[in-house]
Order: C-alpha cells, then structure tokens, then sequence
C-alpha cells in the first residue's frame, strides 16, 4: 500500500456468461462492484473507474476491457488494478501472473477486495499464486464435467443444439422427432436441391408454404438455407466435439440424396456471368486447393485465360503455388474425358454390391456397439465414447466409398463418346461442364514449365482424394497431394492420354498431303481433325511436327509453353541443316520467333549455343578485334559477287555476316570498303556514318 498520498485504482468487473439473466436474478456485477467500493472507502483510495467485462472467459488474457485498464496503469492515470476476487480477475495462472508483472513494471499494485492479502510481501505473493491456480483448476473440473455431461447426452441420443431443427419437435427427453407438417417439406426440400434447385427458389418456395426459420422468423435467406443443407442431424446423427450418435432419430433424407444436396454448393456455371469450363475442379497439387479462374484484363474480360492459386487459404499457405493457362489445361482435360469416356466398359454393379455391403456391414457394427449397455459398462464413458468414434468414422468412410462408386456409375448414363466428341464443340459450357463433372472429380495441377502431361493429373470420379481441403474452411488443412500408382499418368514408356509420335505423325502427313505451308487451327478443325491438332499442340508442339513434315509455318505465339524438352527437340530438328547458330532474323523467317523467345527465357541464347554447338560456329566465334584487313577483303570479295551496291547491315544479317559487317566498321567504315570496291551505298538511318564504331 503506498503511503503518504491517496492511492488511485482501476476496478475491473467480469461475468464469463450472462446467458438469458436479467435483474432481479442478474446480481454479480452489483456485488462485484459494492465489493470494490467498499475496499475503496476502507483503504481511503480514489477509485477513476470500473471497468464491467461480460461474457469473457477468466482463461482469455486478451480481454478488452482488462487491456483498457493496464493501458490506464501504463499512463499514469491510474496506481493499481483492484478486483472482487482473484478468480474473477484471471483463470488462467500464466496469463494471471504476466498480467500481474506487466502492472508491477509500470508502478501500479494488484488488490483483491475480498481475498485478504498484501503483495508487496511474499506471503501474499505466494497466496496469489495459489488463488491462481485453484482458479485455473476450477474452470478445467468445469470443461472435464461439461464435456462428459454432452458426452452422456451424445450417447442416449439427447439434442442439445440452441434451436430445434427445421422439420422436427423436441419432446420432454430431448430427443428429435419428426413434426407432422414440416417433415416432408424438410425431404422434398434435399430432392429439388439435389435436382439442382437454386437456394434463392427453394428459400422463396418455403416462405410461399409459410416455413419460419428455426430461429422463428418468416423470411429465409440464401446463407440459412445453405447451412440447412450441410447438417448431418436430417440424416438422423447427432453429434458432440467429434463424437457422432448414428440412428439417433429417425432421418428425414437418405445418404445419397444429402450428398447430392451438397454438390451445387460450388457455385453453378449458369449463376455467373463469365463462365469458366473447369470451375470448381481445377486443383494445385501443392496444396490440394482449388486454383481460381483469372479473367484477361484486356480487350475481352469476359474469357477465362488461366487458373491460379491463390497461394494462402484458410487451411494453411501453399509452399509451391500453381499456374496454368486455359489454352494449355482445357484442350488436354478434354481429350482425357473423351478417353475415359471410350474406356468405359459396363456398368460396375459388382462394385455397387460390394460396397452396399461394406456399408450395412459398418451401420451393423456400429449400432451393435453403441446399443450395448455391457460394453459401455466394462469399458467406461470415456473408452466407450472413444470406440463409438472409430465406428462412426467406419461408416462414414463407407457411406463416402458408396458414393464414389454410385457417381463412377454415372458414366454409363452418358450419351456415346462419338456422340459427344461430334457435338463438343458446338455445346454450351454449361452442357460441357456437367459432362466433366459427371466424368472427373478434379484435376490437379503442378507448379514449373513442364509438358502438359508431366503437369496435369486428371481423376476420374473415385480416384481423387477424400476430404479434400476446401476454401473458407478453418478444419481442413492444405497439403501436397501424390497421385496413387492405380492412376493413369505419363511416364517416359507411354503417355496417359495424349497420342503417341508414331500416331500423330502418320494422321499428320495423311492431312498435310498436298499443302505447301502449315494450317491453322480453323483449317485442323473444318477438316475433321481437331483431336489431332489437340495432340499436335499438346504433344510436342506445332513448331517441332513442321519441321520434322518440312512444312513451312507462320511466326505465331505457341499454344502451349515450351517446356525445356520441347525447345531442345525443336532445335535438333532445326539445326540439322544449319551451318551456323541462326540469328534473330533468320528465326523470324522460318517461322520460328516464338522458339527464339522461349530461348531467351529459358537461361538464354548462349547457354542454348554451348549445347548445341556447330563446327562453323566455332570457327568464327572470336572477337572482331582478330579480323586484318585482308580476311576482311577476301570475304567481301566471295559476298559482293554479282552486286550492284554496297549490302546494308540487314543484309550482311540475312547472309549471316554479321561479323564482318562489324569488322569493316571498324577498320574504316562502309563508305571506305564500298569506295574500294567501286560500290554505290544506301546507308539506312541505323546504321553509323563511315569512320564512327557503333
């Protein structure tokens, strides 16, 4: 206690729950606060405040109201915290003891009105500390006591949610029973959601039937609803912390059509008015999340051109975040779709069977365990409620197996893949997107400048990963996903789906019969020969099939990136009748601009040039500065043969000169070696006056 000037305190006031007390019953803060003032009048002390916390946990060491008033002991406005008791102060001993430091380092003093103990001396320290801890120690019994009362409850089946759910009543024992009007409204509400309803129809169709949302009010919105569709409790489970009560009530829906239910959460193509093909299923392989549609920001917002990851989410940040244009993706999941499609055979109804089984087989177990009252006996509420949990997830992971197996099967339902391959491209997004949803269940991509196969990892329906992490969700994590040896990928033996070389070059040369330059992608397509030109792009690219069919091709931006393998095949094939590295010019003529920037950005023309050396090359790789005047001569002499003016620097390029034309300037300049040779010049606005090195 300081002595000598009147002492100023804060007092701090908390109730952890204040739930449905009003006054007269409401009395804590009152007593709490007659307490402090009572303290305040015996000690003669000056109070500037009470600070009154509601519905704040003593465990919490971030509570506002707390924070004001250290920052009032940091100031100087006030000398000292005083509170009704040490358990109202802190239930928590570290964050109790930091807080109580963090006041002492500032000059203030910690009291407790009812407590009794001074801690300026190490008696009251010491009592601190044990208050403290009896706090702490009051609150686990509590957690330990409420925890094994839900427990019970799980058990017997009890529901113990704030409202009761729509389609259901409560009855005296806690227990869920369906409501004789609302009960099948609640089931043909999952049909016509699992038909593909929008949420804005169905919450318009329940406020036309006169339906009050569980909390009572008339109107329904979209995010009501939604979460009405994702509550297992209409399957009949009632759940605790983790710990699952199957059977518990009857269901107002079966599995499948819940699951279904669930499906359009991903927002419908139709809804948006910028539809993406893949929306929805285009995953990162770094992380599992799904990649997100980028629109172009240029002259056409409206089209997809690439999907991204977003590199941070709420299950964790991506190590590795994945990008991919749509002109890359798109063609090569297509194709994969088809090539399910052709491979289908029929109709897995021994697989259907087998997990029926495995399915009834897992409810059995599980009600046989939850329902004996000697197993719950031998091995205690906690053991019991341990066991109960693995069986659910038993059945879970069945009902989800079952599933997969039922939408494997929705393939059989599907028109013939030529059907579907001859109207492809005259269909709506929308009628393509199902046809891929009702085939695939996502697709991952990797991170890197890789060929399309090495990339893209397609999964057809059953072979994704279960629970996979989704956007906004706090429960799921992001992880790296590694595809099972069952699924079909590329190697270095075979491709996944793309054609092989020996395939696409015996349908190329068939189609480039007769054609004296390379055709466009209208022409593949009018000709009937779109899946070629697909696999054309995709394989090794339309640069490396005209050159190797010796079919000249227009400079054009490459569809798909070129990958490291490609540029290097590329260049085998167009250097094999080069007797030097060809210059810029020389790649835009034959077509080959695209290659020459792709060089650049893959480490570079030189590093390019060290693996693919020529002796003619080498030969003339050295510094202008070695050339004489008479090596210079002589090889004018063989180039100027047959002309009538002096060549300008673009034609000593287009022969390949450029050497030369960089010797002769600096040993005395065009005008000079053109007056020698008796030449006329026609200097362009480039190129720098006689006499003068660039």
């Amino acid at each position: 206690m300081r002595q000598g000037t009147q002492l100023t305190v804060t007092g701090y006031v908390r109730v952890s729950q204040v739930g449905m007390r009003r006054a007269p019953r409401f009395i804590s803060p009152e007593v709490q606060r007659e307490a402090i003032e009572r303290w305040v009048r015996t000690h003669r002390a000056r109070l500037t405040d009470v600070l009154v916390e509601l519905d704040e946990s003593g465990a919490r060491g971030d509570r506002p109201k707390l924070g004001q008033a250290l920052e009032l002991i940091e100031t100087g406005a006030s000398q000292g915290l005083i509170v009704y008791r040490v358990a109202r102060f802190s239930r928590s001993l570290a964050d109790g003891v930091a807080i109580i430091k963090r006041v002492t380092a500032n000059g203030g003093e910690f009291y407790s009105a009812d407590d009794g103990f001074d801690t300026s001396t190490r008696s009251g320290r010491l009592m601190l500390h044990v208050l403290l801890s009896l706090a702490e120690s009051d609150i686990e019994i509590v957690r330990d006591g409420f925890e094994v009362a839900h427990l019970k409850a799980t058990a017997r089946g009890a529901y113990q949610g704030a409202y009761t759910p729509l389609g259901y009543r409560l009855t005296r024992a806690a227990k869920l029973r369906p409501d004789p009007r609302t009960a099948s409204i609640v089931t043909e509400l999952f049909q016509r959601r699992a038909r593909g309803e929008s949420v804005a129809s169905l919450c318009r169709w329940l406020e036309q039937q006169h339906v009050l949302t569980p909390k009572g009010n008339p109107g329904w919105k979209d995010g009501t609803l939604r979460y009405q569709f994702t509550r297992r409790v209409y399957l009949g489970e009632i759940s605790w912390n983790g710990h699952v009560h199957e059977g518990a009530h009857p269901p107002l829906t079966d599995p499948d059509t819940w699951h279904d239910a669930q499906q359009p959460r991903q927002r419908s193509i139709d809804w948006s008015p910028r539809p993406s093909l893949l929306s929805g299923l285009v995953r990162c392989a770094s992380c599992s999340m799904v990649m997100s549609p980028i629109r172009s920001t240029s002259r056409h917002p409206e089209i997809v051109n690439h999907y991204r990851c977003r590199a941070i989410s709420a299950g964790g940040a991506c190590p590795a975040p994945a990008s991919i244009t749509t002109q890359y993706l798109e063609p090569y999941v297509e194709i994969a779709i088809l090539e399910v499609l052709r491979r289908r055979r029929r109709a897995p109804q021994a697989a259907l069977e087998a997990a029926q089984h495995t399915l009834d087989r897992a409810e059995r177990d599980l009600a046989k365990y939850r329902d004996s009252p000697r197993v719950l006996h031998v091995l205690g509420e906690m053991d019991f409620a341990a066991g109960l949990q693995i069986r659910a997830d038993r059945a879970r992971d069945a009902r989800a197996h079952l599933a997969a197996v039922r939408a494997r099967s929705r393939l059989h339902a599907l028109p013939p893949t030529e059907h579907i391959e001859a109207h492809w491209a005259d269909m709506p997004i929308r009628a393509r997107h199902e046809i891929i949803r009702a085939v695939l269940d996502c697709v991952f991509v990797k991170p890197g400048r890789l060929d399309v196969e090495e990339r893209v990892i397609v999964c057809p329906h059953g072979t994704a990963p279960t629970r996979l992490p989704r956007a906004g969700d706090n429960h799921s994590r992001a992880r790296p996903y590694t595809p099972p040896k069952s699924l079909p990928t590329a190697t270095a033996q075979r491709s996944a789906y793309l054609w092989s070389r020996t395939r696409i070059e015996r349908e190329l040369r068939q189609f480039l019969r007769g054609r004296n330059r390379w055709p466009s992608r209208d022409e593949f397509h009018a000709a009937g020969y779109r899946r070629l030109q697909t696999n054309v792009v995709l394989g090794d690219g339309e640069h490396y099939w005209a050159l190797r069919t010796h079919t000249p091709i227009d400079n054009h931006d490459a569809v798909a990136p070129w990958t490291e393998r490609r540029i290097r095949e590329t260049l085998v094939l167009y250097l094999a009748d080069k007797h030097s590295w060809p210059t810029f010019a020389q790649f835009s003529r034959d077509g080959m601009q695209s290659l020459r920037y792709a060089l650049i950005e893959t480490g570079g023309v030189r590093a390019w040039q060290n693996l693919f050396p020529h002796p003619a090359e080498r030969r003339n790789d050295r510094r202008e500065s070695g050339w004489d005047e008479g090596q210079i001569r002589t090889e004018l002499t063989s180039l100027l043969a047959g002309r009538a003016r002096f060549p300008t620097r673009r034609e000593f390029a287009d022969a390949n000169q450029e050497r030369l034309y960089s010797a002769l300037i600096r040993h005395g300049g065009v005008s000079q070696w053109a007056r020698e040779f008796e030449l006329p010049t026609a200097r362009p606005r480039d190129e720098p006056p006689s006499g003068r090195r660039p």
